[in-house]
């Protein structure tokens, strides 16, 4: 058996119907299904059925081992003659959200690039959510971001921590608020004003909103938003408050020189997570070194 019918049979099992994987794969359905019953016919049995809803039999289930084993073998190997070669592989799939994106890629890309002179980062822009889903699934590498459990499929580095301020509009009638009465009160001053929020898809807005439920503090959305420079914009502009990493005013100063920021006490780890595998190749390595370098200041 050739390793393609198990790459298809796995894209299958990933997204759970033939049309799904049809369209990840830019095959038409009905070219994947054959591939599928000539699968189940070379192997004497049924793999999976489609109603009432999508499910794989138990041998479909044992296959679907197999087929990760085999192609997880087989990435090990090309990946190991690649780097004895000193080729890589093929591109390195790397998942960040669209702000850190913007503030650590510049750098990490120039020095993966000095470390392994032919690598090509391709870089996806997401919500930290959907990369982690994206990680698992076998269509990203390597992801940064915030890691909310333990998750035994992934390798896992701490890089550095970000830590939560509370971004203060320098107009009425948020101009009374002083930082100097610490986060809790001043929290509790600003109930009754309009809050600008990031999706809780991403880790700001996840952490933001658990900041506000510890306070019993429902805020009035104003606006919300994966964009920190809009955001930051926003705020600046008078909109609402808005609570989000450090990282994000140091970076867009500009906006942030009219702001007054408040530590609110909650930091968090950005991790550099990949699936283990049986071979790590050196262009993930060079990039995990890169990844450490460009983070060296950015906290404890």
């Amino acid at each position: 058996m050739h390793l393609l019918p198990m790459r298809y049979f796995t894209a299958v099992a990933r997204h759970r119907s033939i049309s799904g994987a049809a369209r990840a794969l830019y095959l038409t359905q009905q070219t994947l299904s054959a591939h599928m019953a000539a699968l189940e016919e070379e192997l004497g049995c049924t793999l999976f059925l489609r109603r009432p809803a999508f499910r794989l039999t138990p041998e479909g289930e044992r296959f679907l081992d197999f087929c990760q084993r085999f192609l997880a073998l087989d990435s090990a190997m090309r990946q190991t003659f690649a780097d004895l070669a000193h080729q890589p592989a093929g591109p390195l799939r790397v998942g960040i959200s669209q702000t850190r994106s913007a503030i650590l890629m510049p750098g990490v890309a120039l020095r993966c690039r000095e470390e392994v002179p032919g690598l090509e980062l391709r870089i996806s822009e997401a919500t930290n959510d959907r990369l982690l889903a994206l990680l698992e699934e076998g269509e990203l590498d390597a992801v940064l971001g915030n890691l909310p459990r333990e998750t035994p499929e992934l390798e896992r580095q701490a890089l550095y921590r970000e830590e939560m301020v509370l971004v203060i509009p320098p107009t009425e009638p948020f101009s009374p608020l002083d930082p100097a009465l610490g986060p809790d009160a001043l929290l509790d001053l600003a109930r009754d004003l309009p809050f600008i929020m990031n999706t809780t898809r991403d880790i700001a807005g996840r952490y933001g909103s658990q900041i506000l439920a510890q306070h019993s503090i429902v805020p009035r959305t104003a606006a919300v938003s994966d964009s920190a420079e809009t955001c930051l914009e926003m705020c600046r502009r008078g909109l609402g408050l808005y609570i989000c990493p450090d990282l994000y005013p140091r970076h867009f100063r500009a906006l942030a020189a009219e702001l007054t920021l408040c530590p609110l006490g909650v930091t968090y780890s950005i991790d550099l997570a990949w699936r283990k595998e049986l071979y790590v190749s050196s262009a993930l390595r060079a990039f995990e070194s890169a990844c450490r370098a460009e983070t060296a200041g950015l906290g404890g």
